[in-house]
């Protein structure tokens, strides 16, 4: 199984309009699958395909060929690349979708308040599920 983490926050009960438990809000998504790990030259072929994507939208883009060998040898082998089938994908997220909307208009202006990037997330996404009426 692999594990894709998105936003998280912990939500104090405080925020509530009645007395309850603190909680956590989180997505996340679970892959479940069959792992193969890749030889040294398909681990190679995939990080330069990686790079060549990314550096492509930077103003002086790096090239992985271009980098020195024994430089390149050393940090390949702190890299264990593999491939995974995806023979089963859950979505997993608590948005205090169980809570009226009083509650979580608070949670959302609460969560804002704390300005930590996982907390403004986790208020934005509660924002849209408000709207499409999750």
């Amino acid at each position: 199984m692999a594990i894709f983490q998105g936003p998280h926050s912990y939500v104090s009960s405080s925020w509530y309009n009645h007395i309850n438990v603190p909680t956590w809000n989180y997505i996340a998504v679970h892959i479940y699958g069959r792992m193969r790990i890749l030889n040294d030259e398909e681990q190679y072929k995939k990080l330069q395909a990686m790079v060549v994507r990314y550096e492509s939208k930077v103003e002086k883009p790096i090239d992985l060929d271009k980098m020195p060998a024994e430089m390149m040898d050393k940090y390949m082998k702190g890299i264990v690349g593999f491939e995974m089938s995806m023979d089963k994908i859950e979505g997993k997220w608590k948005m205090s979708q169980n809570r009226d909307d009083e509650d979580k208009q608070s949670i959302i202006s609460e969560l804002e308040k704390l300005k930590e990037v996982n907390a403004l997330l986790v208020a934005a996404e509660m924002k849209k599920m408000s709207k499409s009426g999750n």
